[in-house]
């Protein structure tokens, strides 16, 4: 091959950037004996190869971020676990803390003659205009006192009570399904003693 023609072939590569000429020794040279020719990527490849490491370090940074965040949750748990045996939960100004029963406690159970137990009164109803099974809504909540706050001047812990179900108001508590309700919005306590009570604490002030 002549000098000419082995001008123009180097030419076309350094033009189209498709090789890196080095010799043995990994020297840049001039092609000749023992030259070696290195494939060099393409822009393609190399824009490819970017991705994939930027793509890589978001997903690092991201395994980072969650990890993080369940090491502060467990920290979190470790810290309420230690809380739990000596945790409490108290209502304050005037709020009795309750937990609502499902069904009224103290409804009756019909027991007819043969012995049969009807069911209780779910409060389905057949509407006389519409002809369709209806369900009346108990307005009324019946519920244990769990705590009572001190400034409560007659509900007690262990009492039994009825107040309304809008007074209610949730407490989310580690699903206890407890709620608060405001001694004024009391309707009715049940419990043993309360006449005695009553004259306790409101006789003795009223003398």
């Amino acid at each position: 091959m002549s000098m000419n023609s082995l001008s123009t072939v180097e030419a076309v590569l350094k033009t189209k950037n498709q090789l890196v000429r080095g010799d043995a020794n990994g020297k840049n040279s001039l092609m000749g004996n023992g030259d070696v020719f290195i494939m060099s990527p393409t822009v393609a490849e190399m824009a490819k190869q970017d991705a994939k490491v930027k793509f890589n370090e978001q997903v690092e940074e991201a395994r980072a971020e969650w990890n993080a965040k369940i090491d502060e949750q467990e920290r979190h748990a470790k810290m309420m676990d230690e809380k739990m045996k000596d945790l409490q939960i108290v209502p304050i100004n005037s709020y009795i803390l309750v937990q609502p029963y499902a069904k009224n406690p103290f409804q009756k159970m019909k027991v007819t003659e043969s012995g049969l137990i009807l069911p209780e009164y779910t409060g389905t109803f057949k509407n006389p205009d519409s002809g369709e099974m209806g369900q009346e809504v108990n307005l009324s909540v019946q519920a244990l006192v769990i705590e009572a706050s001190p400034l409560c001047k007659f509900v007690k812990e262990g009492d039994i009570i009825y107040y309304r179900r809008a007074c209610g108001v949730p407490i989310p508590f580690f699903g206890q399904g407890f709620e608060v309700v405001a001694e004024p919005q009391v309707q009715v306590v049940v419990n043993s003693g309360l006449k005695d009570r009553y004259t306790k604490e409101f006789k003795s002030d009223n003398a």
